[in-house]
């Protein structure tokens, strides 16, 4: 039977994807556990979940290679760029306490994704850079997985911007609650 979820068209969202990765041509792409299925998915043995998995990445990975972004895999040794004195990663784990543990794990602040929770946070080292999630820009609507996990609440939109030179950064977040439009504190 599935789930609503599964339920759902995935061109829309693929599509979508790629037209984001056109627009804002990133020069970095961290590949996470959603897109990393698919990798996973190119040998199942049914063949039309196959066929569909390998037509989604073959999407994602075309327009990467298009805009000429570096792409790291969904690896937690592997999938990590080191680049203005943070590690850069989509993320691994999802306690309360994964920016923290990640910043521990990689020895750097870090930039990272995963838990889809806006955050600022500081490692418990004695670099005093600040570590960050970025939360989600996805449709909180739409994520009908996840609205009965105590976790959700705290979901939200957010971006890490700044400036960045070889071995050092000022970053910082700009963040919204579910609901909230995500603003930039200055005007683009």
């Amino acid at each position: 039977h599935g789930t609503k979820d599964e339920s759902q068209p995935i061109e829309p969202d693929n599509i979508a994807a790629v037209d984001w990765i056109r627009r804002y041509r990133p020069t970095h792409l961290c590949w996470g556990n959603h897109e990393w299925r698919l990798v996973e998915w190119r040998s199942h043995h049914n063949a039309t979940l196959a066929f569909a998995a390998g037509t989604v990445w073959n999407r994602l990975e075309d327009v990467a290679k298009e805009v000429r972004a570096a792409t790291v895999p969904y690896d937690i040794k592997n999938g990590w760029f080191f680049m203005g004195g943070y590690g850069w990663t989509h993320g691994y784990m999802y306690s309360e306490a994964a920016v923290r543990d990640h910043a521990e794990m990689a020895g750097v602040p870090i930039v990272m994704a995963h838990i889809h929770r806006p955050l600022q946070e500081r490692g418990r080292m004695l670099n005093e850079k600040p570590s960050f999630c970025v939360g989600t820009l996805g449709n909180l609507d739409k994520f009908n997985y996840a609205r009965r996990r105590r976790a959700f609440t705290r979901w939200g939109a957010g971006i890490v911007f700044g400036e960045m030179c070889e071995d050092d950064s000022q970053l910082w977040l700009a963040s919204a609650k579910q609901g909230e439009k995500l603003r930039f504190p200055f005007p683009l």
